[in-house]
């Protein structure tokens, strides 16, 4: 069996020294940020229940310092059932077959793509 390569060279010795370095400040900070980010959660879990217990959301305006808005729980609301398309059935139809269920207003092709992604940093203090 063949050995698989990697896609890419490895970075050089000096660019994984600069990654290392500013990870290890990500997750200093992060040690830092942790005890807030806790209260800043358990600060939302009330206002949030204040929300929930009052039936409306809220906005406490600090002028130029900011404001805070909450909204309660709202439990999920039937609203109907929908037609779902099975997609491999569609798919195995004949192109005619398909075609005819288009020109009926049955189906409408649409375009499909994958969400786009800026990256991102995941920090877990341990």
């Amino acid at each position: 069996m063949a050995a698989t390569l990697p896609r890419r060279a490895p970075p050089p010795a000096k660019a994984l020294a600069a990654r290392r370095a500013l990870c290890a400040d990500r997750l200093k900070l992060e040690r830092q940020m942790a005890p807030l980010a806790a209260q800043a959660a358990e600060l939302d879990a009330k206002l949030k229940a204040i929300a929930t217990d009052q039936g409306d959301s809220f906005k406490e305006d600090f002028g130029g310092e900011g404001f805070v808005a909450a909204s309660g729980r709202i439990e999920a609301e039937f609203k109907g059932e929908l037609p779902v398309v099975q997609v491999e059935a569609f798919t195995a139809l004949k192109p005619a077959e398909r075609a005819r269920l288009c020109e009926r207003g049955l189906i409408r092709m649409e375009q499909n793509f994958s969400r786009p992604s800026n990256g991102r940093v995941t920090v877990k203090l341990l």
